[in-house]
């Protein structure tokens, strides 16, 4: 009996013990605690760790050990649900301008819940002499909600990309005004390829500029300042100890209702660093003044209560997390040292449409707005009440470089006045209903306190076909192409007057072509006269100041569809750069002309292999580790085949680019083997998918069997494919050196 009780004692004991194991490895690794985790990277070695911590500093946690060496923008990124983390892998101490050493770097993917799988590979970059292929070592990796891309910046050249996960694909776009580390985007920054971006602008010379934070959309370039400008001032080129003030650090809330930033300034021999947040609404609250020189991250806490940051001594230590409560009900906490936090979501997140993230601040779309775009800033010839042809001015004139020309605000088209079918030849208005007007629209606009203005474009090249009499338009929708028209010619005021192509705009009383009061004056009004007193009004007065009321019709005309026969032209005679020019509005002007994209991805591939032929090797490896023409023309095949899935011409020409970009690539980093060039096997795989589509493509047939060849992929299936593409017709002795090294090639394989 007591050897009975005894086992059962023992037994007893160890379930306690076991129990007491578990629960400690639990309450270490933080699984039961029901709080939200942060990672991190720490440690005392050059070389960081990455952690994990409960939100409240309990259940400290050594995730991966030697991650990557301390630099700015290289900590973890939480995926959408909280149970994977992205983070760069790249073992070597890093210096302030980049890495140090030679080697290979990837961006790994870690599961939370299953910590004992090995991570999936997604990036792999390599560093020879301190060059990094293909794009610069990754920075401010950030995952967008929908968790199938990851985003990252490459430091120094202002280059977004975007890794589809499950190609491994990268697109990449060069952010208006460029970014760096500081611009910091976060996942909530990004819906895909049309999601909105929050970062730095600062323009200006290398001694005194101006920094505003902005949200601007990734591909139209639109914007919207939401905090700005301030003024910074390094009268010794970058040199601090001059310093005044700068924007660091844009961060959107959970909820993408606020966005926090680090406001950095001079207080008298001091610099301070202010943690701050402003909302849609632009109210700016102050939240607490940072106590180091040098803040490195920012993150929100899921519920959206409170702020973590990272601070430093120096950029090149390792810093201290702090916790900070929104409200201020509490004064910051230290939770733990370390760099690179981010705070892991609790549950997925449902935005509305009018919040930063999703959408432009909603009374920007019934503002009057500038009816060109903005950046650059248009150039001004004459504006409201400026005397010229000894006349007083009764509009403003505006020029481009893009010539577009937009809706100042919603409205309803009241007039389209074509160019008279009559030229000038007898003195202005002589049979000319344009009046020197040229091609002309007038649209109506309700006021919101009461009341209508009219905005009149005029001189315009061509009018957009959905721009008709009674059409309803929208804010900064596409009007038409600025130009010179007037007097039944369409380049009356360039030609015959010497004035620029621009555009010139007027807001007045009434629909009309002349003045509002005595219907005798157009575009002008008497010299010593003030066109006020005649019905006009200066634009300057309603841009960004006075509302209109909501449309209640949207335009049903289909969208426009440019004549893009001269861009053909331009590039059968090689002039790349204006079919580039003219393909790009036409595509502005309808973002959905397929044609228009696969046209100007041929002529950036042109010009990328004409710029190629004249680059050294140097040259060459600067040239790849910039978003380059044949970026672009892959950007652009890649548009069109979106559009129009089975454009096989629009898969082959992708092909032959990606074929340029691996060949280049090959020729400049001599000491990378061939198979480490995944640009070989898309540009395979984008000819096969030209074949399956149209299996009498002869080109797709010899562009693959270059593939095959240069790619190292096998000389007898390129043979073959030579072959089948000669039996279509094609001329395979275009390029005879590829023919003779292909069979010179074969010969030695027997």
């Amino acid at each position: 009996m007591q050897k009975k009780a005894g086992l059962k004692m023992l037994a007893w004991l160890l379930i306690a013990v076991s129990i007491s194991v578990f629960l400690a490895l639990q309450a270490r690794a933080g699984v039961d605690s029901g709080l939200s985790k942060i990672a991190y990277l720490s440690g005392e070695e050059p070389i960081k760790h990455l952690w994990l911590i409960n939100e409240d500093g309990t259940g400290k946690t050594l995730f991966r050990k030697s991650v990557c060496g301390l630099l700015p923008g290289c900590g973890p990124a939480f995926s959408p649900d909280g149970t994977k983390i992205a983070y760069l892998y790249w073992p070597r101490e890093f210096s302030e301008g980049g890495p140090r050493e030679q080697g290979e770097g990837e961006i790994r993917i870690a599961s939370i819940q299953e910590p004992g799988t090995p991570d999936q590979v997604v990036l792999r970059f390599k560093v020879i002499n301190e060059v990094t292929f293909p794009l610069g070592y990754p920075s401010c990796i950030r995952w967008p909600l929908d968790g199938k891309e990851l985003y990252f910046l490459v430091p120094g050249n202002g280059l977004l990309c975007r890794l589809d996960l499950s190609s491994g694909k990268i697109a990449r776009y060069n952010l208006p005004w460029g970014v760096g580390p500081d611009s910091n985007i976060r996942p909530y920054d990004i819906r895909g390829g049309d999601g909105k971006i929050a970062f730095v602008r600062t323009e200006g010379s290398e001694s005194t500029s101006k920094s505003w934070i902005m949200i601007a959309d990734g591909e139209s370039r639109s914007f919207v300042p939401i905090f700005g400008p301030i003024t910074v001032r390094y009268p010794e080129v970058w040199g601090e100890e001059d310093f005044e003030a700068n924007i660091l650090l844009p961060t959107w809330s959970p909820d993408g209702h606020k966005i926090t930033f680090v406001l950095r300034k001079r207080e008298g021999d001091d610099i301070a660093n202010y943690l701050a947040i402003i909302d849609e609404k632009k109210n700016l609250k102050v939240l607490w003044r940072i106590p180091d020189i040098t803040p490195l991250e920012l993150a929100w806490s899921p519920d959206g209560e409170r702020i973590a940051c990272c601070t430093s001594a120096g950029i090149a230590q390792e810093g201290t997390i702090w916790i900070i409560k929104v409200d201020g009900s509490e004064p910051p906490k230290q939770l733990t040292q370390g760099f690179g936090v981010s705070w892991a979501l609790t549950k997925p997140l449902s935005l509305s449409p009018q919040t930063f993230a999703t959408g432009t601040l909603q009374q920007d779309d019934l503002l009057f707005r500038m009816p060109v775009t903005q950046d650059p800033e248009p150039k001004k010839y004459l504006q409201y009440r400026q005397p010229g042809w000894g006349k007083i001015h009764a509009g403003i004139d505006l020029a481009t470089n893009d010539r577009l020309v937009f809706a100042t605000a919603p409205g309803r088209v009241v007039l389209v006045q074509p160019l008279c079918n009559k030229k000038h030849t007898h003195g202005p208005g002589q049979g000319c209903l344009d009046h020197g007007m040229g091609n002309t629209v007038i649209i109506e606009h309700e006021l919101e306190g009461g009341g209508k203005v009219y905005s009149l474009y005029a001189h315009l090249e061509t009018i957009d076909p959905a721009i008709k009499g009674g059409a309803i338009v929208k804010a900064n929708q596409v009007i038409g192409r600025m130009g010179a028209s007037g007097y039944g010619e369409t380049d009356y005021w360039l030609r015959r007057k010497g004035q620029p192509i621009h555009l010139h705009f007027e807001i007045k009383d009434k629909p009309v072509l002349s003045d509002p009061k005595t219907g005798q004056h157009y575009g002008y009004v008497p010299a010593n006269s003030n066109p006020d007193d005649y019905g006009y009004h200066n634009p300057y007065d309603f841009f960004g100041k006075k509302r209109v009321k909501k449309a209640t019709e949207t335009v049903t005309s289909k969208a426009a569809q440019p004549d893009i026969r001269q861009a053909i032209e331009y590039i059968k005679r090689g002039l790349y750069d204006q079919a580039i020019s003219e393909l790009s509005l036409a595509i502005k002007m309808n973002p959905n002309f397929q044609e228009a994209y696969r046209l100007r991805g041929w002529a950036y591939y042109q010009k990328g292999k004409q710029k190629v032929e004249n680059m050294s090797r140097v040259e060459m490896q600067d040239w790849l580790l910039e978003e380059n023409e044949l970026d672009k023309a892959i950007a652009d095949f890649t548009k069109a085949i979106k559009l129009n899935p089975k454009d096989a011409v629009a898969y082959c020409g992708r092909g032959w680019t990606y074929l340029e970009r691996a060949n280049s690539a090959a020729v400049a980093l001599r000491d990378i083997p061939i198979s480490e060039f995944l640009d070989y096997d898309r540009a395979i795989s984008d000819f096969t998918k030209a074949i399956q589509i149209n299996p009498k493509f002869a080109e797709a047939y010899y562009g693959r069997a270059q593939a095959y060849y240069f790619g190292e992929k096998g000389d007898k299936k390129a043979w073959e494919d030579v072959q089948r593409a000669k039996k279509l017709g094609y001329p395979i002795d275009i390029d005879p050196w590829f023919l003779r090294g292909l069979k010179e090639s074969l010969k030695g394989e027997k």
